[in-house]
C-alpha cells in the first residue's frame, strides 16, 4: 500500500507552504533540537522565491528553509533509484554553490542540512547521517550535512514501542487512517493547534485522493516503464550503429 502523504504534492501542502508553516516549524525545533519559541516566526521558505528567479530547474527541491544560521532542505524520497543519492547530493550542491554569488565572505557561507525521508526498504535501520570527511573521520567540512530518515523502520519501530520523537514525525507519513494518524501523534509530538492543523490538513489531502494508492498498479506501472525505457534506449542505440 503506497502512502499517500509521501506523494510529491501532498507533501509539499505539509511542509512546504507558508499556509502550515506551524507544522514545518514544530518539525523543525524537535529535529534541530531547538525550543518552539526560538526559531517561531524565523522560518523562511525560500523555494518559491528561488523558483521565481531562476525558472523550472529548481523546482525540483521540495522545502527549502533558511533559518538565520543554517540552511535546510527537506527530501521525500517515495522510490529508490542507483541514482537518488547523487542527485540529491547535487541539489545539495547547487543551492551550497549559489552561496558564491550572494556573500562577501566564505564566513558568511550558511551551514546546509538536507533531510531525506526515504519511503522505501533499505538496510541500516531508520537513521542514517552522511558527512564529508577523512578516511580517519576527520571532516573536512564542518557545514554540510546529508541525513536520511527511514520512514519503514521508523514505523516498524513505532509498533514494536519506540517513542522518540524523530520517528514518530517520520511514522506519521505512513499512517493508514485519521484513526493510526492521531495516535502516531499522541499529546505530545505536536502542540493542540498544531495536532488539529495537520490532521484537518490531511483529511483534505484524503478527499483529493481516489482512495488509498494502489500499491500493486504502482509496481507494475514502474515495471512496465523501465521496460518501455529499456526499449526506447535499445532503439536510439539501433539508430546510432544504423548510420
Amino acid at each position: 500500500m503506497k502512502n499517500i502523504l509521501t506523494k510529491d504534492k501532498n507533501f509539499k501542502m505539509l511542509f512546504g507552504s507558508y499556509e502550515h508553516i506551524r507544522i514545518l516549524t514544530e518539525f523543525l525545533s524537535d529535529y534541530l533540537d531547538i525550543p518552539y519559541e526560538a526559531i517561531e516566526g524565523k522560518v523562511k521558505l525560500i523555494k518559491k522565491e528561488m523558483d521565481e528567479k531562476v525558472g523550472v530547474i529548481r523546482q525540483s527541491v521540495d522545502v527549502l528553509v533558511e533559518l538565520p544560521d543554517r540552511k535546510i532542505q527537506i527530501e521525500m524520497n517515495p522510490v529508490s533509484h542507483k541514482w537518488l543519492h547523487r542527485r540529491n547530493f547535487i541539489y545539495l550542491a547547487r543551492e551550497y554553490i549559489s552561496e558564491f554569488n550572494s556573500v562577501k565572505s566564505y564566513y558568511m557561507v550558511h551551514s546546509y542540512i538536507q533531510i531525506n525521508f526515504n519511503d522505501y526498504k533499505e538496510e541500516g535501520g531508520e537513521y542514517k547521517h552522511y558527512y564529508i570527511q577523512s578516511n580517519k573521520g576527520e571532516k573536512y567540512l564542518e557545514d554540510i550535512e546529508i541525513h536520511e530518515i527511514n520512514i519503514l523502520e521508523c514505523r516498524k519501530r513505532w509498533y514494536n514501542g519506540s517513542r522518540d520523537k524523530i520517528g514518530r514525525w517520520a511514522s506519521i507519513f505512513a499512517s493508514r487512517n485519521i484513526e493510526e494518524l492521531e495516535t502516531m501523534i499522541g499529546d505530545d509530538l505536536m502542540s493542540k493547534e498544531t495536532k488539529k492543523e495537520f490532521i484537518d490538513t490531511v483529511k483534505i489531502i484524503r478527499k483529493g485522493e481516489p482512495g488509498w494508492w494502489d500499491y500493486e498498479k504502482d509496481a507494475k506501472m514502474i515495471e512496465n516503464s523501465i521496460r518501455d525505457e529499456a526499449r526506447d534506449i535499445g532503439h536510439q542505440e539501433g539508430k546510432q550503429e544504423g548510420k
